[in-house]
């Protein structure tokens, strides 16, 4: 009877090895595209623990992978870590400077910090590669605007238009600089009625109408 025991003893020691060895080789054979999708359908999924795990995997495996980077840093801003996705969206820049997605989102989050110049920097540099980019056409007159909600721009501008007045609500910073970035309303108010004016204006204000 002792010896049946230790031979089923022995037999499930051998099936729990080979069954840990093929999940560590499991583990080991996934490439950072398959965690990366599985880190986006978590984050679509509103898992972001999950999807968290997935992405830092995914750069585990490759430490330059730009796009795993990018999803972690829209993660920490989906949560509000403002500070870990200008961390993460820098690393993504550091691995492809082409990235316009993560200058941009660098710009918004300088624009949280009132870092005027510098959000202004990223939406010219955005500018300079792609001059329709509506994004970064918003984020330029809000740097001169010193508009700080940068997620209600396009409903800021909904307002302005139907409202039909001077490009001077509340919500434009008109104080004393605080060394952090010029602001100037009047350059604010020319780039606004630029994008407003311009060939994409149809386009703009279907999105408008959207929210």
């Amino acid at each position: 009877m002792m010896s049946s025991n230790n031979k089923f003893m022995r037999v499930a020691a051998v099936f729990m090895l080979i069954s840990a060895f093929l999940l560590l080789y499991q583990a080991c054979s996934k490439s950072p595209q398959a965690y990366l999708e599985t880190g986006k359908k978590y984050m679509e999924e509103g898992r972001y623990n999950e999807a968290l795990i997935e992405f830092r995997n995914a750069t585990k495996k490759n430490p330059s992978f730009p796009e795993a980077h990018y999803q972690i840093g829209l993660l920490y801003l989906q949560i509000g870590s403002y500070q870990d996705a200008l961390r993460e969206m820098e690393t993504t820049i550091g691995a492809d400077q082409n990235r316009m997605d993560a200058h941009l989102r660098i710009g918004n989050i300088r624009m949280m910090q009132r870092r005027y110049d510098e959000a202004r920097e990223k939406a010219e540099l955005v500018l300079g590669r792609t001059p329709d980019n509506i994004e970064a056409q918003i984020l330029q007159a809000n740097s001169w605007a010193g508009m700080i909600h940068v997620n209600d721009s396009l409903q800021e501008i909904r307002k302005w238009i139907e409202q039909e007045q001077q490009l001077r609500p509340p919500f434009i910073t008109l104080g004393a600089d605080d060394s952090r970035g010029r602001i100037d309303a009047d350059k604010a108010e020319e780039l606004y009625r630029k994008i407003v004016d311009s060939n994409g204006a149809m386009y703009i204000w279907q999105m408008l109408l959207s929210f």
